[in-house]
């Protein structure tokens, strides 16, 4: 399996400042070398198994991958394109297609080893179905409607009577079938396709993804603000259902049922719902990520495969009872690194992505942050006991180096450096000059400075009473009294400062914009 994208660069650098609390680190030359790095470096987009043990996921750059062993490898397949994939069906182990931007189509008759190209028209293509082996449908963006009748020698276009984006389409039978368009706007024919009738189920929200059970009377479709409806009767009504998503801004992108009753939606945050009474009620599984997820497809009431951004592959066995994260390391952005003498630290990024270490970076496991909030800086005091900051003002604090708590957020823009003198004593800085204190350990933080347009990136202190920070534009602040009153230095530039250190209360440098030092 290949191994790209993003790593952690394990080098002892302070950052942002020469003094790191009371322990007064030294700066070390120490080797750098690559310790963790993504499986994937693109989004994926969609899954399809054939059986147990042939399925492919599809990505964007043109990203194609197979397993032949249930998911225990992975193999790059040659698309043949870097245009980003949008979907994937096949009708047998070697028979499938491929959609994807800029009206790509791509088709296989041995399994992915070869894949050949069509381009349908120059609209992004987005929902893809097969009925049997011969009757296939393509929607997209544009009014973008096709079909063929050959297994997929031929396709025609099909007017639909619009020319808004079409998000997906599925067909219960070789007469009746059903597009997703945009606002709640669902579509519908009975004569396979020459037809449509217009229903509208929402004014709204758009709806993403569709499916039926085999006896064409229970539907289900999905969408954007949290969005889930089901019917019992073909499509003549849908009922509304509360997916139990933590937001009702997130957009639910995938959706599937292996039989009648038991059923999961994808949705973002890393969040999958789950059905066992045909969708009238849904409970949250818990998933162990928090990127977004795109595409669910069920082999069964126990085997189901759920993919999304950063590269994520997610596989349950029972049902989803437990949740296998199968692309050990996704590719979510890391943002700040701190590792203690002993080994022990943490790496935090996007989406409150929390990997501890306890072997100076040889192995990393993730940890529940409980917020999505972007993380952007962390600071371990020892072993134990850290604190992480980031977007919406977000301060996380750990004092057993397993569980984290909130202390502070969703109160101020983002924060980007945080400092400890010693596990009482400490500030945070961040956007809007915003300069946050604590004297008790972060039980309680006070702002010293902010509602000013600055912007804050880095921060220094070399005694409990004198420190530095500055950011943009240009901005050089200092304090001599434990930051009661900050005051400006000048440092002749606008360009954005990014980063401080301070060997003593003379002694200094600052780095930023276009290679300033």
């Amino acid at each position: 399996m290949r191994r790209v994208l993003i790593a952690i660069l394990i080098a002892i650098i302070l950052s942002g400042c020469g003094v790191k609390s009371l322990f007064r680190r030294e700066p070390q030359a120490v080797k750098s070398e690559v310790v963790r790095e993504a499986d994937w470096k693109v989004d994926f987009n969609g899954v399809y198994f054939a059986d147990a043990n042939n399925g492919w996921v599809v990505g964007n750059s043109g990203t194609i991958i197979h397993t032949k062993n249930g998911g225990k490898d992975w193999e790059v397949q040659d698309s043949g394109t870097d245009i980003d994939l949008n979907g994937i069906h096949f009708t047998d182990a070697k028979k499938g297609w491929v959609i994807g931007d800029k009206g790509l189509l791509l088709y296989t008759i041995d399994g992915g080893r070869n894949w050949r190209k069509q381009t349908l028209t120059e609209a992004r293509l987005t929902g893809l179905h097969f009925f049997d082996s011969y009757r296939g449908w393509i929607t997209g963006e544009g009014g973008a409607l096709y079909y063929t009748v050959d297994g997929g020698k031929t396709w025609q276009f099909q007017s639909s009577g619009l020319g808004e984006a079409m998000h997906n389409v599925y067909f219960t039978n070789p007469r009746e079938g059903w597009i997703l368009a945009e606002f709640g706007l669902l579509l519908y024919t009975s004569d396979s396709g020459k037809n449509w009738e217009m229903r509208r189920v929402d004014t709204v929200h758009s709806f993403l993804d569709i499916r039926f059970s085999k006896n064409g009377l229970n539907g289900w479709i999905v969408g954007t603000g949290a969005k889930i409806f089901s019917t019992n009767d073909g499509g003549k009504t849908w009922v509304s259902r509360d997916g139990k998503f933590s937001d009702e801004h997130f957009a639910v992108r995938g959706v599937y049922f292996p039989n009648e009753q038991n059923g999961w939606a994808v949705s973002q945050n890393g969040e999958i719902s789950y059905t066992s009474d045909g969708g009238k009620s849904w409970e949250i599984q818990k998933t162990g990520t928090h990127s977004d997820l795109i595409s669910v497809y069920a082999l069964d009431i126990k085997n189901v495969w759920v993919v999304g951004m950063n590269g994520t592959i997610l596989h349950t066995t029972d049902g989803g009872k437990n949740w296998n994260i199968k692309a050990e390391t996704t590719s979510e952005p890391l943002a700040g690194v701190d590792i203690s003498p002993t080994g022990h630290g943490w790496a935090v990024g996007n989406r409150g992505a929390i990997f501890r270490t306890q072997d100076a970076g040889r192995t990393w496991e993730r940890q529940e942050s409980d917020t999505v909030s972007g993380l952007n800086k962390v600071f371990a005091a020892d072993d134990k006991e850290a604190w992480a900051i980031g977007d919406a003002g977000t301060i996380l604090h750990t004092e057993d180096g397993e569980k984290w708590t909130l202390q502070k957020g969703n109160d101020w823009l983002g924060l980007h450096d945080v400092q400890f003198l010693s596990k009482k004593r400490g500030w945070a800085v961040g956007d809007m000059g915003g300069i946050f204190y604590t004297n008790d350990g972060g039980k309680h933080w006070k702002e010293q400075r902010g509602l000013v347009f600055e912007s804050l990136r880095s921060l220094c202190f070399v005694s409990p009473k004198e420190g530095w920070a500055v950011g943009w534009p240009g901005v050089i602040l200092h304090t001599n009294d434990s930051g009661m009153t900050w005051k400006h230095q000048n440092g002749n530039t606008y360009n954005e400062l990014y980063s401080v250190q301070f060997i003593d209360n003379q002694k200094g440098w600052i780095s930023g914009q276009y290679g300033l030092i």
